[in-house]
């Protein structure tokens, strides 16, 4: 599985697999599409049906926005495009990211950008967490802001999780680039940045409460 932020694309863990592109699988729940439309597959319920299959490309937090602004998809059928949890009705359209397994939440959690967000066009960085690795990811929590900058290509290194998963670490580009700031921040600008996250902070567990 892979793909940023969602993991939405699959191929058999072999070289051979890997190799040969017949073998790659999209996650979709389009029955059809074209350049200007889009045709959702439900099942007997009227529910959107998600599968895996080989003719048409992989569903993206973008696409589900613009399915959702055309009316062609309930929003609350959405995989990855969540919610904001203290602004329910605002909606977050993912950028670059991760979803890793986290021993300690004993879910999928992912770590994104968001593009056209606020105060920051692409500084804004959101917690969720699901079932699978393919979501539903129905709300998320804003973790960090980066006000008139931009921070980009988010990825959470699961090789750095420590206490057992409880405190993760991300890392991201820090630059003025696509933000409209002329002031770059000196020694910082167009570099790395590596944040600590705790998943037990107050604002986590009360989005994502433990059973």
């Amino acid at each position: 599985l892979f793909g940023s932020p969602n993991p939405n694309v699959r191929v058999p863990a072999t070289y051979e697999a890997v190799l040969n592109p017949s073998r790659y699988e999209a996650f979709t729940c389009a029955k059809h599409m074209t350049d200007d439309s889009v045709e959702i597959d439900v099942d007997s319920r009227g529910e959107p049906l998600w599968r895996w299959q080989r003719r048409l490309p992989p569903v993206t937090s973008t696409m589900e926005h613009e399915w959702v602004e055309a009316g062609v998809l309930d929003p609350k059928a959405a995989r990855f495009y969540p919610s904001d949890v203290d602004h329910p009705l605002d909606r977050v359209i993912l950028h670059r990211g991760t979803v890793r397994w986290n021993a300690h939440r004993k879910r999928w959690v992912l770590i994104a950008g968001q593009v056209f967000g606020k105060p920051s066009m692409l500084g804004e960085i959101w917690y969720s967490e699901a079932d699978l690795p393919t979501g539903p990811f129905e709300k998320a929590v804003k973790i960090v802001t980066h006000d008139r900058q931009s921070f980009y290509n988010v990825c959470h290194h699961e090789f750095l999780d420590r206490s057992a998963g409880r405190e993760i670490y991300f890392e991201g580009t820090y630059t003025d680039t696509f933000s409209g700031n002329p002031h770059k921040t000196p020694r910082y600008n167009y570099n790395q940045i590596l944040y600590r996250l705790d998943l037990d902070s107050d604002a986590l567990t009360r989005a994502f409460p433990r059973e």
